[in-house]
C-alpha cells in the first residue's frame, strides 16, 4: 500500500463570513468619551448595577424588563457621571448591551 499526500503551502484560512443582519457586539471603546476615566465604568457603574440586581427579590430579578433596566441604568449613569459624561441609555445602545452582558446570568435582564 502506498500513501501520497499533497500539501498546499502559503494558503491562509478563509475569512470568517459575517452573518447577514448581525451587528458586531459593542465593546468599551463604544462608550462615550470619558466613561472609562478613573475606573468609573467598571469600578462604579457596572458594580452598582450588579449590586442593585443582587439586592432585589428573586421574583423581581426574574421579572426584569428592558424598560426597567434602562431606567435604572440611566439613574445610575446620571449619579456617577452627572454632566461630565452625557449619555442617553436606550435598549440596544452600547451601554445597555455591555452592562446586560456583563452581569451574572441569573441577574441579567
Amino acid at each position: 500500500m502506498q500513501w501520497q499526500a499533497m500539501v498546499k503551502v502559503g494558503l491562509t484560512s478563509p475569512p470568517l463570513k459575517r452573518v447577514a443582519g448581525r451587528k458586531d457586539k459593542p465593546t468599551n471603546s463604544n462608550l462615550p468619551p470619558g466613561a472609562l476615566d478613573n475606573n468609573a465604568w467598571r469600578g462604579r457603574f457596572i458594580s452598582t448595577y450588579q449590586r442593585y440586581l443582587a439586592g432585589r427579590d428573586t421574583y423581581e430579578a426574574w421579572g426584569s424588563n428592558d424598560d426597567e433596566a434602562v431606567s435604572i441604568m440611566q439613574k445610575i449613569w446620571n449619579y456617577i457621571y452627572g454632566a461630565r459624561v452625557l449619555n442617553k441609555i436606550v435598549t440596544g445602545e452600547p451601554t445597555f448591551v455591555i452592562v446586560s452582558s456583563s452581569c451574572p446570568a441569573i441577574l441579567c435582564i
